[in-house]
């Protein structure tokens, strides 16, 4: 199993820009492109969540061709295995749902399937890994013992969310395409501004529609917003998949002439807290930035309004680096949270903590019952191996954080004072303009 392989950046810009491009365009691009550096790549395409979209993007330009024969071939299969997969997790997640139904659970699908058709047209375009459900704090227990009776156990526990796995084992034959024993989910509470009661957005579920059945989740408005700040909040963190871009974009796209929706969107957002604005306007500008402006004009003023502008100086400098690094990211997510604790003032700073983490790396799989010795060996092995590359990881792009923030601060010195000779230009003509109108004729 391997957690890394840098692509080739010509390539990465190059599927990028199938998104955004005409057919004769894509085929002069992606044609230049050697074989070498498409194998390269192969791994960041899939750890990028883009491997479908792209996929399906090539064959509906009719550009199949532009990419070598191995990788279509690779592709497709994948593709076919990642259907089998999707169905699979469909059928649990009905009878998650069904579970949370007969225990009278107050929740709604938060994410995963319900972001179709608006961000992608067919399920099987994602890859997703597990389920997501805001549940109503009240109902957290009954919600857990659901889960427990369906075989998961809890892993891990945060203020918010409470997340749970099953058959999180070592496999001999990794393939994150294949349906294997492997089960996550993720109970979402204290999220709302509401942090003490039940999340405001469950007064306001919306039935998803699929398959023949209905599903609780997210109002329209109230499913935009979320994915805004589930995208903010992981550009402030280590890893963001350009995926959650392309499906952001492909959400905003499809309500682009829905008024009401948008009147919607901008009235929940002043209730949603300080970020929710924030959020939709990083997002835009980020979103805008690998795939051209796209959102109704009036929305991307509103919401790029709302962007201070160091945070806009952020989104400009590092952004797409920081969407389209190999996975596991980067840190220079850590030049954003630095402008955004100075803009809150918050007194204790977090960069420290997480320029160099001193926690360990979390255990990445649990014993398999009547676990041999072998399979216990083999298991902290694959820990130690992780354990090892987290450690790499964080030195690396620690050196490579610090190596950038100088010139990062030279830069917000430079739009400090670019914006306080702006005022100051415009104090002097609004002093000029009153001297003017006061020798005027008449005005003494």
């Amino acid at each position: 199993m391997r957690w890394r392989q840098p692509a080739d950046r010509m390539v990465v810009h190059a599927i990028m820009q199938v998104f955004r491009s005409d057919a004769d365009r894509s085929r002069l691009q992606l044609s230049t492109i050697s074989p070498h550096a498409w194998h390269k790549s192969a791994y960041w395409l899939q750890a990028s969540g883009c491997a479908f979209y792209f996929l399906d993007r090539i064959a509906e330009l009719d550009i199949a061709d532009a990419i070598p024969r191995e990788l279509l071939r690779r592709l497709s299969i994948d593709s076919r295995k990642n259907r089998v997969r999707t169905e699979a997790m469909f059928r649990e997640f009905q009878l998650l749902n069904a579970a949370f139904q007969r225990a009278r659970i107050l929740y709604a699908n938060y994410k995963g399937f319900t972001l179709c058709p608006h961000s992608c047209r067919s399920l099987e375009l994602r890859h997703q890994m597990d389920f997501d459900f805001i549940v109503s704090r009240e109902h957290l227990p009954r919600a857990r013992q659901c889960l427990e009776q369906r075989g998961y156990s809890l892993t891990a526990a945060t203020p918010k969310t409470w997340e749970f796995k099953a058959g999180n084992y070592v496999r001999s034959n990794w393939d994150s395409y294949s349906m294997g024993q492997y089960r996550a989910v993720e109970l979402h509470f204290g999220i709302a501004p509401d942090q003490t009661g039940t999340d405001t957005r469950l007064q306001r579920i919306a039935p998803w529609c699929w398959a023949g059945a209905e599903f609780p989740a997210l109002a329209p408005a109230d499913q935009l917003i979320a994915q805004a700040l589930h995208l903010f909040k992981h550009l402030r963190s280590e890893n963001t998949r350009p995926a959650w871009v392309l499906e952001f974009r492909e959400h905003v796209l499809s309500r682009r002439d829905d008024a009401a929706f948008w009147t919607d969107v901008r009235e929940l957002t002043s209730t949603a807290g300080a970020d929710a604005q924030l959020a939709i306007g990083v997002s835009i500008l980020i979103t805008s930035q690998l795939f051209g402006r796209f959102a109704p004009p009036e929305v991307h003023e509103w919401a790029v309004a709302a962007v201070p502008p160091t945070i806009g100086l952020w989104a400009h400098e590092y952004g797409t680096d920081a969407v389209l690094a190999d996975f596991p990211g980067t840190k220079l997510f850590l030049l954003l949270e630095k402008e955004l604790e100075q803009l809150s003032s918050r007194r204790q700073s977090v960069i420290r903590k997480r320029l160099l983490p001193c926690r360990p790396a979390p255990r990445i799989f649990t014993p398999r019952p009547y676990e041999t010795p072998t399979e216990r060996l083999h298991r902290y092995a694959m820990q130690l191996r992780f354990t090892l590359f987290r450690a790499r990881f964080h030195l690396v792009e620690a050196a490579r954080y610090l190596c950038k923030l100088p010139r990062w601060r030279r830069r917000v010195a430079e739009l400090a004072f670019s914006a306080a000779t702006a005022a100051n230009r415009g104090r002097e003509m609004t002093t000029r303009k009153q001297l003017n109108d006061n020798l005027r004729p008449g005005s003494l």
